[in-house]
């Protein structure tokens, strides 16, 4: 993704003044872009740029897991996820 370099300095930017903010390295960009982005699904990053290519606003979003969590009773772990994948998978043969 090619605005994610973009998206960090405008975040350093609209928080630079605040009191306990501490800029970013380029080595937590890297460390965050390796970790993170890569598994996000590039639809659910929206970026905002002006007639000159600065980067204006940016939105990173995931979907809601609310109906897997209540399926699954609030127990995400140790098995509450898979208790309810298997209950549906058998549901869905029988």
């Amino acid at each position: 993704m090619p605005y994610v370099n973009k998206i960090f300095k405008l975040f350093d930017k609209t928080y630079k003044n605040l009191a306990s903010y501490v800029p970013i390295s380029q080595r937590q960009i890297d460390f965050f872009k390796d970790k993170y982005i890569s598994f996000i699904d590039p639809e659910f990053i929206k970026y905002v740029e002006d007639e000159k290519g600065n980067a204006v606003a940016f939105a990173i979003t995931m979907p809601s897991f609310s109906k897997a969590l209540q399926k699954a009773k609030g127990h995400l772990f140790p098995f509450g996820f898979i208790r309810e994948t298997l209950k549906n998978y058998f549901q869905f043969f029988s």
